[in-house]
């Protein structure tokens, strides 16, 4: 099984070399180009309390939208800056993950190493996520992280002397603490463990002071930031109880997206990407059958899977959407691991060549190829080309004039591609652009402030009058009408 072993790995880190050269295509996914990568661009456009009060998605930002303030540091261009950050996004997601449990377990069980790296490269669901400049990947490597150090059997734990010198109640409550300072859906998951190391704990005062030491220090920023700007300290959850000054347009918009109650339709939704996210999570009703019928010991990564599973239907069971099942694909992913460790499968030669297979099912090579293809052809292009190839959206730029704009939308929020210095306010998501949906004749005079007016759908109140009747119409790009008094290009 040696050989096997040998070749497996090898081929893992080919694939995590693939991976890491996918990361680099340029995405024209939404969510950076409006909030993720913006923040960053704005900070050293405008400082920290302008991007505060003017930024659309501000105020979910977190540990990684300051790390996105790294590769401006490397490059000036827009372009690079974001294929070096979905790098660092795949890095500190499934590439440090895959690597870290492929180190965990080398050393004497390199064929269960060499699997499990694969199994974290090749989710099929929602993988690109990954591979976006986002910050959804981050907390379920803590989670494993945490998992190993604190929670998992003794039996993988003894394999790795160097565990025992991160096993410290400070240690424990800096990774309780990083969870929601990178994604704040990781206040459940990091909530469950810390809840569980305290019980075990529970014993020891010393310990559980010291680990709610850093949560205590760092977490409630978070908090009063949000207190701060717009009185709902737990933006973007429970704002039907805490909507502080936000304008209803902004409330309904995120309480749809991050407090929808869970219907039988959506809760089945979310369970097929529970147990399709890999082909092999099919399997998990029937592993746990066997550890009951054998009397094994369940391991409690499952158990925390199933819990966080439960609380996110509870919370927001009513949108289907992989990414907030990410720490369940990462639990779920080492309990397999688990039970290969546990059955000692990785000795059985009919198991590994067949579980291998049903793996690289799941890893979509012929699209990561594709993917590297076309960014080796990408470099042949301008940068201009390069941006409106990746997001239709963001060729609208080249259309107007290079200087910074103040721009008010009913639904438009992609701005990372914009000139320097450019506000964008728009009513799904900025405070300042609430009016524009309730607009009455004493608001009129706030139009006076906009350069530009992006308007997806028109309504019938006075702003939207004036702006029909007072700014011209400049063009209609991508469904939106552009009125306004600036010389196009």
């Amino acid at each position: 099984m040696k050989n096997t072993a040998q070749v497996i790995g090898l081929l893992f880190l080919i694939f995590w070399i693939l991976k890491a050269l996918e990361s680099f295509f340029p995405f024209g996914h939404g969510d950076p180009l409006y909030y993720h990568l913006v923040f960053s661009k704005m900070l050293f456009e405008r400082g920290w309390y302008e991007t505060h009060k003017n930024l659309c998605g501000v105020f979910q930002s977190g540990a990684m939208e300051y790390l996105y303030i790294l590769p401006r540091l490397i490059t000036n261009s827009n372009l690079s800056a974001q294929r070096l950050s979905q790098f660092m996004h795949f890095f500190l997601s499934i590439g440090v993950t895959s690597l870290f449990v492929w180190g965990l377990f080398k050393k004497q069980y390199p064929l269960i190493a060499a699997l499990g790296g694969f199994i974290f490269l090749t989710f099929n669901k929602g993988s690109t996520f990954f591979l976006y400049a986002k910050n959804d990947g981050v907390t379920p490597f803590l989670l494993i992280l945490f998992y190993v150090i604190f929670i998992s059997s003794q039996n993988i734990n003894s394999q790795n002397t160097w565990i025992k010198k991160f096993n410290h109640p400070l240690v424990a409550g800096l990774i309780l603490a990083l969870m929601p300072l990178f994604k704040i859906n990781g206040l459940i998951s990091g909530g469950l463990f810390g809840l569980y190391y305290i019980w075990t704990q529970r014993r020891s005062v010393k310990n559980i002071i010291l680990c709610a030491i850093p949560p205590l220090c760092l977490v409630p920023w978070l908090f009063i930031r949000n207190w701060y700007f717009i009185k709902a300290p737990f933006f973007p959850g429970l704002l039907k109880v805490f909507p502080g000054i936000l304008p209803a347009s902004v409330v309904n918009t995120f309480v749809y997206f991050a407090s929808s109650p869970p219907t039988f339709l959506s809760v089945i939704d979310n369970l097929k990407t529970f147990f399709f996210a890999k082909i092999i999570f099919i399997t998990i009703p029937f592993l746990v059958v066997v550890y009951l019928k054998t009397k094994k010991p369940l391991p409690k990564s499952i158990i925390f899977s199933f819990l966080i599973f439960t609380i996110a239907m509870i919370t927001n069971g009513g949108i289907s959407a992989e990414r907030f099942l990410f720490p369940c694909y990462f639990l779920n992913a080492f309990f397999i691991l688990e039970f290969i460790f546990d059955f000692q499968l990785d000795k059985k030669k009919w198991f590994v060549w067949p579980f291998f297979i049903i793996i690289v099912l799941d890893s979509r090579i012929d699209i990561v190829i594709k993917r590297i293809k076309n960014e080796f052809l990408f470099q042949q292009l301008k940068t201009e080309k390069v941006v409106t190839t990746m997001s239709p959206k963001a060729g609208v730029w080249e259309k107007l004039p290079n200087t910074a704009l103040t721009i008010l939308s009913d639904e438009w929020n992609e701005i990372y591609y914009a000139p320097k210095g450019t506000i964008l306010h728009s009513s799904e998501c900025t405070l300042q652009a609430g009016f524009l949906q309730e607009c009455t004749q004493s608001d009129l005079s706030k139009l006076s402030s906009y350069d530009l007016f992006i308007i997806k759908r028109w309504a019938n109140n006075p702003c939207y009058d004036s702006i029909k009747e007072s700014t011209p119409l400049l063009f209609k790009y991508e469904g939106y009408e552009f009125h306004g008094k600036i010389i196009q290009k």
